[in-house]
């Protein structure tokens, strides 16, 4: 599933470069990708099917694997930049 110099995640096109999405669960990645997209915890449970609760550890264990503090990080690493001004 390799677009180009990245992996396509879902989200409206976007290729988030290999390195970042290597260290995730594929559950991860999907929760990555809906979270980018501005969906709340609330959402992306409902569209999966999980808690609410699960869905907000998984997006803790997003962070922690990627040495990331908030969700504007993960959208700018996601996106492809390397979060730096």
């Amino acid at each position: 599933m390799r677009a180009g110099k990245g992996r396509q995640t879902g989200g409206a096109g976007t290729a988030a470069p290999d390195h970042a999405l290597d260290s995730l669960s594929r559950r991860e990645q999907t929760i990555a990708c809906q979270i980018v997209q501005g969906k709340t915890s609330k959402m992306v449970a409902r569209e999966l099917g999980i808690s609410p609760l699960t869905v907000r550890k998984h997006r803790e264990n997003i962070l922690r694997k990627l040495g990331i503090r908030d969700t504007m990080q993960l959208a700018i690493l996601l996106r492809g930049g390397d979060g730096t001004p």
